[in-house]
């Protein structure tokens, strides 16, 4: 709900999401992994996904896939 409420505010104003914006983002879907209990190779694989879709893996170097 929190992702989605995001996503319509930054596609209402038209603006791209802040470094910010997309962390608070990432950490929320780390929070749905970890209650789904996603295998860890399934979160690097959607993370990777999104780090290159969107082009903001340099934003992000120190980033690492959270252990279950």
């Amino acid at each position: 709900e929190k992702i989605e409420k995001m996503q319509d505010e930054l596609e209402s104003s038209g603006t791209l999401p802040t470094v910010e914006k997309i962390d608070q983002a990432l950490e929320l879907l780390r929070g749905i992994f970890i209650s789904k209990k996603v295998p860890v190779e399934e979160q690097e694989k959607r993370y990777n996904r999104i780090f290159d879709e969107t082009g903001t893996r340099d934003f992000f170097p120190s980033f690492k896939i959270p252990a279950l």
